[in-house]
């Protein structure tokens, strides 16, 4: 497993990325070039280029490994060759809230969420489940009047949940410290009500900070105290979905369809009552699925129409 991680680490860098360009770029100078961070990146950012593209085979991809090494990839072309349409796509993270310092160029893309799962959460993505992938048997339900209002809800219980973890990262970081955020998965913060109510978890609620402090292998400065409330109070005025780790956030989607098709399966009206889907939503699969289905954002939009040629631009 350490040698499969190790080659996937090899492929997916700012070098390897920069030389499958150089070997490209020349052969296709009139096509997109596109560099992402990871494979995720890919599936969510090519349906919307292959909007602008003159066919599928005139878009060619870069997988640079993480986000240094897209404006890794980024300096080595504006100084190397360039040829066709070049386009960089990173996430924002915490940029902004951190008061980090990163490029900024017309042919840099940055999400205007904390990361590009942040833009697949939305009523409208729920409805689109509910309508294409839900198949009711023996029953007809209305959208508007079963679970919109209960989406809502509990998707500011989340938010609500979430934000004084957030806020905890956020002071950490600015104190030097690097607390893995990626230990913080959704099962072992969040669990489910029968109602389909968000509830914390019994190990957060047992644990509080120290379990906290356990998941990301980190100890909280004394300081955090007198301090919470004013990290608190600089979040409360920004939208959720610009601080929010954007993983988190579509994991919770996720979970809130699983446990909502599971509660309409067993309690509709009706021994022949029911909902199946052929497509088992995951969050292997999320992006690939609720990807294509996303209307363009329209920071995206814009960027796009400004950076790609007439020959490239369809609409």
């Amino acid at each position: 497993m350490q040698y499969i991680e190790g080659f996937r680490r090899e492929r997916e860098s700012s070098a390897s990325a920069y030389f499958q360009f150089v070997f490209a770029a020349p052969k296709y100078p009139n096509d997109i070039h596109a560099f992402f961070e990871g494979h995720d990146d890919l599936s969510f950012y090519v349906n919307f280029l292959r909007s602008f593209a003159t066919n599928s085979k005139s878009i060619h991809v870069y997988k640079c490994g993480n986000k240094k090494g897209v404006y890794e990839a980024h300096e080595k072309v504006i100084n190397g060759v360039r040829q066709g349409v070049v386009l960089f796509f990173v996430d924002k993270d915490l940029s902004d809230v951190l008061n980090e310092v990163w490029e900024q160029a017309s042919d840099i893309y940055t999400t205007d969420y904390y990361s590009i799962e942040n833009y697949l959460v939305s009523e409208d993505m729920l409805f689109r489940i509910w309508t294409e992938l839900f198949r009711f048997r023996g029953v007809e339900l209305d959208f508007e009047q079963v679970h919109r209002e209960k989406f809502h809800t509990e998707l500011g219980r989340f938010y609500q949940y979430t934000r004084p973890m957030m806020a905890w990262i956020i002071y950490l970081r600015r104190k030097g410290l690097r607390p893995n955020a990626n230990n913080i998965s959704f099962t072992k913060f969040f669990d489910w009500d029968t109602d389909l109510t968000l509830i914390k978890s019994k190990q957060w609620q047992d644990g509080g900070l120290t379990y906290l402090e356990r998941i990301c292998g980190v100890q909280t400065p004394d300081t955090w105290g007198s301090e919470t409330d004013a990290v608190l109070k600089e979040l409360s005025i920004l939208a959720p979905k610009t601080y929010i780790r954007g993983k988190l956030e579509l994991c919770f989607f996720v979970r809130f369809v699983e446990r909502l098709m599971r509660i309409l399966d067993n309690h509709l009206p009706g021994t022949d009552a029911g909902v199946m889907t052929k497509t088992l939503l995951s969050e292997e699969n999320a992006i690939e699925v609720l990807g294509p289905r996303l209307s363009i954002p329209p920071s995206l939009e814009r960027f796009l129409q400004d950076n790609c040629h007439e020959r490239q631009f369809k609409r």
